[in-house]
């Protein structure tokens, strides 16, 4: 099966499953430069738009930018393709919607977690609201020690499972290739020793 096959084959190449786990590990996730647009999804009415250029957050840099939403009584923002939602935040009486980034700029820049606080007004009727883009920067060493945590953890489990999986495999295949049946090995030096060997019981002739 092909179970078996790559079982077989990450056995015989451990060097590929670490490759394949650091690959995985570090290309999880976006990239950005300063200045770069991140992918923004507006929800509401269950549906989902791409936000306009101009409402988008650049990265590294705070902004602020309008919303009109008419006839939308609640709203969520999900950015990086989703992965990093906001809570869903009514629309009504809604002034302003302050969201906070905590990013790493150094290497590639990449983006650790996204929270949001609303604020509303005494005025329910309102045209739209601003929605303020903030950028706080973790410090170095705790990326480097969380990152260093996260991969050593993800690649233990991950090499423990693997072991699991292929030695379950294997002995299935060695129980396959033994017979089902052992025939008992019969000791010569004993009296009765080609009596049973020739089907007769002891003390019995085979042409009784």
């Amino acid at each position: 099966t092909m179970t078996m096959v790559r079982c077989k084959r990450l056995r015989s190449s451990p060097l590929a499953v670490i490759v394949l786990l650091l690959f995985s590990f570090f290309s999880a996730g976006s990239s950005y430069q300063i200045g770069d647009a991140v992918d923004t999804d507006v929800v509401s009415n269950f549906r989902t738009e791409d936000a306009l250029r101009n409402q988008m957050p650049v990265f590294g840099l705070p902004s602020t930018t309008m919303f009109h939403l008419p006839g939308v009584q609640q709203f969520s923002l999900r950015f990086e393709e989703g992965l990093r939602p906001l809570p869903t935040i009514s629309t009504k009486a809604l002034e302003k919607v302050e969201v906070t980034f905590v990013y790493s700029k150094s290497g590639d820049g990449t983006i650790h977690s996204v929270t949001s606080k609303a604020s509303y007004s005494s005025r329910p009727h309102k045209k739209g609201f601003r929605v303020h883009y903030e950028w706080v920067e973790e410090e170095k060493v705790d990326i480097v020690a969380g990152a260093a945590v996260m991969f050593m953890a993800t690649f233990l489990a991950t090499v423990v499972i693997l072991i699991q999986a292929c030695s379950v495999i294997g002995l299935g295949e060695s129980l396959e290739d033994e017979p089902h049946q052992y025939a008992a090995p019969i000791d010569y030096s004993s009296p009765y020793a080609y009596g049973v060997a020739s089907g007769t019981a002891p003390g019995q002739s085979k042409w009784d």
